[in-house]
């Protein structure tokens, strides 16, 4: 990589920043390869000028990185093929894109966590019992959440915004098909069950952090405080939504069918904002 070129001799740094902005910012959140495949987003940016020479790249990409809003998406694993009858199920490993490393970690100012962990099939090896018996906890998911909690510690000091997030777009697309709620909450029960997340997101700086459910034909999204976060079940904010997206859903068909009458109706608006309170 070169070390020197005319545009550094030639143009002020505050206009060197902002032709880094031009070219390195984006409007949308920049995602991963497999989450971004799913929804065509477009970022129109141009991180070719990181290539130029080591001073331009250590200027731009501060830029980027501090500019920019990051969404992590767990990389679940894939399910065995039939002709892998020999292979050892791969129960998760707990990866993520974008593959932030430690070094951009410290200079990323806005990020959004998507908490789900929707594996295709949920492998069988990859599921163990809670201590005591009952409810069963997955294994791939418990290794996000412990990756999503490192990535919380290595940016928390000069992180500016949060949000908390749970898309089902990429995994079940635009049509009709069903909510898988066992795979919904997995990531869901992960971070509430970690104490080492929780201990992430109490040690953060910033004063509140965003939540948002995204689904197919609705988003529910609302900001809360902290430390309520941090203390709060996700899992069962997450079963409210769901419950208040079915309402929804209901009344949209009972108006489609010239329905007038008045329905009683739980009012999930407001167990949220009690929850955020």
């Amino acid at each position: 990589m070169p070390t020197t070129t005319p545009f550094l001799d030639i143009l002020p740094p505050e206009i060197r920043l902002r032709i880094y902005t031009s070219l390195l910012t984006s409007s949308i959140p920049i995602k991963g390869p497999w989450s971004r495949r799913f929804q065509q987003e477009k970022y129109n940016i141009h991180t070719a000028i990181l290539r130029t020479n080591k001073q331009i790249h250590s200027e731009a990409r501060h830029v980027f990185f501090g500019r920019n809003t990051f969404t992590i998406n767990a990389l679940p694993p894939l399910p065995l093929l039939p002709q892998d009858n020999n292979e050892e199920e791969d129960v998760g490993s707990g990866a993520f894109e974008p593959p932030l490393q430690l070094q951009d970690l410290n200079i990323v100012r806005h990020l959004e966590i998507d908490l789900l962990y929707y594996p295709t099939r949920i492998p069988i090896q990859g599921i163990r019992k809670r201590q005591g018996g009952g409810e069963m906890k997955c294994i791939g998911a418990q290794r996000y959440v412990a990756s999503l909690s490192h990535v919380l510690s290595a940016s928390s000091e000069l992180l500016k915004s949060l949000k908390l997030v749970a898309d089902v777009r990429p995994h079940i697309g635009d049509f009709a098909r069903t909510l898988d709620m066992k795979k919904y909450l997995m990531g869901l029960q992960a971070a509430d069950d970690s104490t080492r997340f929780k201990a992430a997101l109490g040690a953060l700086t910033i004063a509140n952090i965003t939540l948002r459910f995204d689904f197919s034909d609705m988003v529910f999204e609302f900001e809360t405080r902290r430390e309520v976060a941090k203390r709060a079940s996700l899992v069962y904010l997450a079963g409210q939504v769901v419950i208040k997206r079915g309402e929804i859903e209901m009344k949209g068909v009972l108006e489609d069918l010239g329905e007038k009458k008045e329905h009683g109706s739980v009012d999930v608006g407001r167990v949220i904002v009690d929850w955020v309170c």
